[in-house]
């Protein structure tokens, strides 16, 4: 059992935060997630300019570090508040100021758990996948999101890689938009069975989607239904559906409530 702990980091950058903060910024607030349901960019017109726009890029630099090396949870919100670093407003200095409180009342006690055994010849590289689709009010672009586990046949796992990534180009539908984290999910676990392969480790791959339209693509290639994604997703496509058969593992259908890449690209409620 390993316990990858990240919270005097999180207690460092949190200081920082509020360290020479006044007025209504002062102190953390009560935040039960690090990012609620409302979207943090402004749908158009004029905003009022925040007053924490010259120092978040600092805040927001530490917060990434720390989603990196340890804590997959605040990926949703770090990545949103950081793609509005240009156009900056006081809706997101408190947004800023709820990431920044969550992070110093609930960071600091958190981390990634890792349940690694030796001598196991039963590995599967688990991946799920998920989008959410022209999430952003301002510019209408989905993002992808994914989560790798290593986990063995007797119950031991780890969570070796993950992503929240907002999407190069608009998906007009839901399946292109689940169909480009499957692809950036493809990406990155080719890369890791490279380096499992180097080890001597030999895996099967399980890939899972919530998706039933963005799996019919990647297994039979693009729907009549959809025949203009042929233009804009074909290639995709076509490399989704060849990297799937040359790994055996056709995509596999799992329930959203069960689908913990769900968490890498829709914020959660604010709960209690």
């Amino acid at each position: 059992e390993i316990f990858i702990s990240v919270g005097e980091y999180a207690k460092h950058i949190a200081g920082r935060y509020f360290g020479d903060k006044t007025g209504k910024f002062a102190k953390p607030g009560r935040a039960s997630t690090p990012a609620d349901t409302e979207p943090c960019a402004a749908v158009s017109g004029t905003v009022p300019a925040g007053e924490h726009a010259d120092e978040a890029a600092i805040h927001v630099g530490g917060c990434m570090w720390l989603q990196r090396v340890g804590m997959p949870s605040l990926c949703t919100s770090t990545n949103a508040i950081a793609r509005e670093m240009h156009s900056w407003s006081q809706k997101m200095d408190r947004a800023l100021h709820r990431h920044m409180s969550w992070v110093s009342s609930h960071a600091a006690k958190l981390g990634l758990l890792l349940y690694i055994v030796s001598g196991v010849d039963d590995l599967t590289l688990l991946i799920q996948t998920d989008a959410d689709h022209g999430s952003n009010q301002r510019t209408r672009l989905s993002v992808s999101g994914f989560h790798v586990f290593l986990v063995s046949s007797r119950g031991t796992f780890a969570l070796l890689d993950w992503a929240s990534v907002r999407q190069r180009a608009v998906a007009v539908s839901t399946a292109e938009a689940e169909l480009a984290a499957l692809q950036a999910a493809l990406k990155r676990a080719l890369e890791i069975l490279m380096i499992l392969r180097f080890a001597g480790l030999k895996v099967r791959v399980v890939l899972c989607c919530d998706s039933t339209a963005a799996i019919a693509i990647a297994s039979t290639g693009i729907s009549p239904k959809i025949r203009y994604a042929s233009v804009t997703q074909g290639i995709s496509a076509e490399w989704v559906a060849y990297v799937c058969r040359l790994l055996q593992a056709s995509p596999q259908k799992v329930d959203t409530v069960l689908n913990s890449a769900d968490l890498q690209t829709k914020a959660l409620p604010r709960g209690p």
